[in-house]
């Protein structure tokens, strides 16, 4: 408590360095308290200084926990200090952290704030999704979203976060809260349609997502990129590789390529593969970073086709009606799966040769950039 004390004293004129903003790391709920007031009685500039420094550098280290404190400077004076608290709390899933966010919400002066305390809501409704949050806890998050996105009154900022962040739950009433976003006259509120597209991953929004790669603006065809990872669209794998090849965005192309290591396949790792040899610095990361995914997600499905086909469960007769009823499948889920499997399989198949491919890759390919 002392050396923490020692530290309270400086925030007055020290300056504001990695090393003393570590000093602060680990404090205390019975600390927190502490910290506010003595925070309180800086101007507003040292104030954002000091809550910036550690969002920063929280961000940089896992090691670092500033929460408490963050959770501390929510009640502060400055809305810029508020905001800037709400988003350093973006690890923290303790239930307790849900109503504070409500609050803000609902009854925050700021816009901004009540925009950043929308978004930080998505990962409770996540959680909720889990099942990792009680009931009429996740009621009310819910409650309070659906609210703020039906409110006439409030800012097109906050409603559109707010439509981000329920998109989690892949219901009706949340499709067409997503429907409704989309057909938006608000520009950003159908970039957020497109981002709570991918977030829901319901392929019912597959061909809208597909379309919106074509479209003129480069928000709208970056968060479609987005939303192609998401929800693994196969079919989005040509066009994800057009893009890398011609948009003269450098955010889009980079998000194409994460979206080509979500989805995977062999064109996909093909075009990964070139680029990850291409003299691109930033989009050859990118594509290392795409293979590793593909690497990670594609065993784990070979591992477990190789364990079904131990058991029989894929043979083209299949195992005998009580066996089934061993295992605890009944034979029409048995064939419901045999299906999807096998679309899955003959999806992979329909992918174009990666030898008969070179006439889709320009000779300069690996100097794009």
């Amino acid at each position: 408590m002392s050396d923490f004390l020692a530290t309270l004293d400086e925030l007055v004129d020290a300056e504001i360095t990695r090393e003393f903003i570590v000093r602060l790391s680990g404090a205390s709920r019975a600390q927190a308290p502490l910290f506010a007031q003595r925070l309180a009685l800086l101007p507003e500039v040292r104030r954002l200084e000091i809550v910036a420094s550690m969002a920063h550098y929280g961000s940089e280290d896992v090691h670092l926990d500033f929460d408490e404190l963050f959770r501390a400077c929510l009640g502060d004076e400055s809305s810029l200090v508020r905001r800037q608290a709400v988003e350093g709390l973006w690890e923290d899933e303790r239930p307790d952290l849900a109503p504070p966010l409500v609050a803000m919400l609902q009854g925050d002066p700021s816009a901004e704030v009540r925009a950043a305390a929308a978004t930080a809501l998505g990962r409770f409704v996540f959680l909720a999704e889990c099942e990792e949050l009680n009931e009429p806890l996740a009621q009310q998050v819910r409650q309070a979203l659906e609210l703020c996105i039906n409110s006439e009154q409030e800012s097109p900022e906050v409603r559109r976060r707010a439509v981000e962040a329920i998109a989690f739950i892949n219901d009706d009433v949340v499709r067409r809260i997503i429907d409704r976003a989309y057909a938006d006259e608000h520009p950003h509120m159908r970039v957020s349609a497109l981002f709570a597209m991918g977030r829901n991953a319901d392929t019912f929004w597959a061909e809208t997502v597909l379309a919106e790669l074509h479209n003129e603006a480069p928000a709208m065809r970056l968060e479609a990129a987005h939303a192609c990872g998401e929800m693994s669209l196969r079919r989005a794998v040509p066009t994800l590789i057009d893009l890398i090849r011609n948009d003269r965005d450098e955010g889009i192309r980079l998000t194409a390529i994460w979206a080509l290591g979500q989805i995977g396949g062999q064109r996909a790792q093909a075009a990964l593969d070139r680029l990850a040899q291409g003299n691109d610095v930033a989009m050859a990361e990118a594509a290392e970073e795409a293979l590793e995914q593909i690497a990670f997600l594609e065993p784990s499905f070979d591992l477990m086709v190789v364990d079904l086909e131990d058991q029989g469960l894929l043979e083209e007769e299949g195992p005998e009606a009580e066996g089934l009823e061993e295992e605890g499948l009944e034979e029409d889920e048995l064939d419901d799966f045999r299906r999807e499997f096998h679309h899955y399989v003959d999806e992979d198949e329909d992918d174009e040769d990666v030898e008969d491919d070179d006439e889709d890759w320009p000779d300069d390919f690996l100097e794009i950039g």
